[in-house]
């Protein structure tokens, strides 16, 4: 779905070229004959540019938007979720806090603000950004089940890139789960990875969009398919993406863009 650069350099080099023929065609000259004649030329480029617009709208209306979204102030609710199974043996409230502690170095700082037998409550401070992790445990029929929640806020460009940050938070703790007293509490089946992202003003655009006839405002839709291995859920203002696959979710995310309601 996301244009490529050859294709996006294809619409931005015919577009640059008319504008220049349109330049040198009109010129300075008074207006007379050789104005005229200038003047249909220049219409002529412009409706040959037109049709060849219509033929590669899908590029033009997906490169317009986002860069017109990376210069944006819209914000974006940011949440990540990852649920997988361990050993019934992994002890919940005492590895969680070792795994916190490593977390803390020179550009994270990790703080517990809740914690009980089955959640703990992590803030971070990653830089300048804040976010919340939270840790739950629950009962399956013979092991235990974590859950991983992520939330932030931040800008739309941001949030392209926001994924890979989740997953380092997840394979620290994999990897902590691997080394802690010689044993691999995770079991590495049933996971199942989760992104939505929620936006003040603008729409989500994952291959289709949805328009009133009358062009009247859409208070509320709902749209529900599926992308190769990935669930796409759109909603308004509102994107979730399901897969068990995590790299699935990276490209998904890479490939979304937002649609500002005044579009």
């Amino acid at each position: 779905m996301k244009p490529t650069r050859k294709e996006i350099f294809k619409v931005t080099l015919v577009v640059f070229f008319t504008v220049v023929a349109i330049i040198f065609a009109f010129g300075f000259t008074a207006f007379d004959a050789d104005i005229i004649n200038k003047i249909v030329a220049a219409f002529t480029a412009l409706s040959a540019l037109w049709l060849w617009l219509l033929d590669n709208s899908k590029t033009v209306f997906i490169a317009w938007n986002s860069v017109k979204m990376r210069l944006s102030r819209d914000t974006v609710a940011w949440q990540a979720t990852d649920v997988f199974d361990v050993d019934s043996s992994f002890d919940f409230n005492r590895h969680c806090k070792k795994y916190i502690d490593q977390l803390n170095s020179k550009e994270v700082i990790a703080s517990v603000i809740t914690e009980n037998a089955t959640k703990i409550v992590v803030e971070l401070h990653v830089g300048k950004k804040q976010e919340l992790l939270k840790i739950f445990l629950s009962d399956k029929d013979d092991c235990y089940q974590i859950k991983f929640i992520q939330s932030s806020s931040m800008s739309y460009k941001d949030s392209r890139s926001e994924y890979i940050h989740f997953q380092s938070l997840i394979e620290k703790f994999k990897k902590y789960m691997s080394q802690v007293d010689g044993t691999s509490y995770f079991l590495g089946r049933a996971e199942l990875f989760t992104v939505s992202l929620q936006f003040k003003k603008s729409n989500p655009f994952y291959h289709l969009t949805v328009r009133h006839v009358d062009n009247v405002e859409i208070e509320s839709f709902n749209l529900e398919f599926t992308d190769g291995d990935v669930k796409v859920k759109i909603s308004k203002n509102s994107i979730t993406l399901i897969s068990k696959d995590k790299d699935n979710i990276s490209l998904a995310l890479k490939n979304y863009i937002a649609i500002s309601e005044n579009n």
